[in-house]
């Protein structure tokens, strides 16, 4: 048995839902609360952020408020856009600081969660943006049922990080299904900041804020929040196997996705047998040239090199789309499992702490993906639309950690050269290039493929035949009708009408 076999979460039913409006996301709570919003005269980007808000109570440990994110967004009259909000270096941070100590607090970057869901709201919105906290605000108030997935998360947080679980509602020894939590903290931020977003930079939650961080040694001021850190920017896009693909650009490591699908239509992908052993000798050696050339590899050792340190890169993807055809995809993430185990206590909110998983402050490494005050971070976060001329065909997201950009590749190949449907092509058994630069793979994968892969030099691990460590894929397939996808891996759920 792989040591890692005993992380794996026993997987729920593919979501599949067909309509011309729908959403999928990773919690039944926060889809339902996205179709509402549709179903009450918004558009896909007020359903987004509704859906996005929603997650951080339905789904606490994955995103917040006190996050950051990444969207690619589709109307019908603009076309293709990527709204980055992945949070800017403190102008304050000490890279000789974070060699001595790389204390949790020294981890955060700037939160542009909420400025983030403003600006998508601001820029394409049709309902006012206080509306879009209802569903959350209910139940982060009334408390929500703790589903299997749920509870494995909480329990797995504590197992691994017991210094993030330390805050007010988060204390219980283990929780089970059914289980009521309330965040009533949480609730009373969720109020303020929906009448005023400008409260996360003054005010009240303003001060909580930097006191928390001072009294911890962080390096964050309320200027870094305040500083114009969410972008719009055109996306990067090279045509693949017949599509025009589209991906967000640097900071995102998306570009990845793009170099290594070019590089596997030149060695003639097209021509092997779908995850047969030499399919993925083939796909595993392009992710290790694009990796290595993109320096993805690099980043802090405490953090990249140590055995499977991506279980902790959480995060959690959506996927929303409307009757008149517009579309959004989106990540939104804390970085780790409850960020960086530092809470602003009087409100519930936990810090992101994504600099402990991207921060690279080594002289020698790449000057582009050095982390330096003010700057942004290289990161893994990425999204995918694809194009058949220009009409949007299909758009996908996933969590993952080190395993997005893999994920990512291998669901487009499953769409483009092995011509599967979207439930298909992501329910279909995953591998990726791991920490050791070897391969790991879900358990559907035959005896014969693992022996062959044996022989040629791999040690395989084997996981789950459904592992949430590669991801929670949420997709859309546009055609006469739209079909929604929600990924098995972490219980997700899609609803269309």
């Amino acid at each position: 048995m792989s040591e890692i076999d005993s992380l794996s979460m026993a997987a729920g039913s593919q979501s599949v839902a067909e309509g011309s409006a729908g959403v999928a996301s990773a919690h039944p709570l926060a889809t339902q609360a996205g179709i509402e919003c549709l179903q009450a005269g918004g558009n896909a980007f007020d359903a987004l952020v509704a859906t996005a808000i929603t997650l951080v109570v339905v789904e606490p440990m994955m995103s917040g408020i006190l996050g950051v994110g990444l969207a690619m967004l589709h109307s019908r009259k603009e076309g293709c856009r990527v709204c980055n909000f992945s949070g800017r270096v403190p102008e304050r941070f000490s890279t000789q600081e974070w060699d001595q100590g790389k204390l949790d607090a020294l981890s955060i970057v700037a939160p542009q969660a909420l400025p983030g869901w403003l600006a998508i709201h601001d820029e394409y919105g049709a309902l006012p943006f206080e509306a879009l906290f209802g569903r959350a605000i209910e139940y982060a108030e009334q408390g929500i049922e703790l589903t299997e997935a749920n509870c494995y998360f909480l329990n797995f947080a504590k197992n691994i990080a017991p210094q993030n679980m330390q805050f007010g509602y988060y204390k219980a020894q283990s929780y089970k299904v059914g289980d009521r939590l309330k965040q009533a903290k949480t609730a009373t931020a969720l109020r303020t900041l929906a009448k005023d977003p400008q409260a996360i930079t003054q005010g009240r939650i303003a001060n909580a804020i930097q006191k928390t961080v001072t009294n911890h040694h962080g390096a964050l001021m309320l200027t870094d929040i305040k500083s114009d850190s969410v972008s719009w920017q055109p996306p990067l896009v090279e045509e693949v196997f017949g599509r025009r693909v589209a991906v967000p650009p640097p900071n995102s490591d998306a570009f990845i996705i793009l170099q290594a699908a070019q590089l596997l239509e030149k060695a003639a992908v097209h021509t092997l047998q779908h995850n047969s052993a030499e399919y993925v000798d083939l796909v595993v050696g392009v992710l290790k040239r694009t990796l290595k050339e993109s320096h993805s590899w690099g980043g802090d050792p405490l953090t990249t090199k140590s055995n499977f340190s991506f279980l902790k890169q959480h995060t959690t993807s959506l996927v929303i789309q409307d009757e008149q055809g517009n579309s959004a995809v989106m990540t939104q993430t804390l970085g780790g499992m409850f960020g960086s185990g530092i809470w602003v206590e009087d409100y519930g909110l936990p810090f992101n702490g994504v600099g402990s998983y991207f921060f690279d402050t080594k002289k020698e490494g790449a000057a582009s993906r050095q982390s330096t005050p003010g700057g942004q971070v290289p990161w893994s976060v990425s999204l995918v639309q694809v194009f058949d001329g220009d009409r949007l065909e299909y758009a996908f997201g996933t969590p993952g950690g080190l395993t997005i950009q893999q994920t990512e590749l291998q669901v487009l190949l499953n769409l483009l050269v092995f011509k599967m449907s979207l439930a298909d092509a992501i329910d279909a058994p995953r591998f990726f290039v791991d920490e050791r630069e070897d391969i790991t793979l879900e358990g559907r994968f035959t005896a014969d493929v693992i022996a062959t892969l044996s022989d040629k030099g791999y040690q395989p691990k084997c996981l789950g035949d459904y592992s949430w460590m590669l991801g929670c894929m949420q997709g859309l397939a546009c055609d006469e009708t739209t079909t929604f996808v929600g990924d098995a891996r972490r219980h997700a759920v899609a609803i269309a009408y």
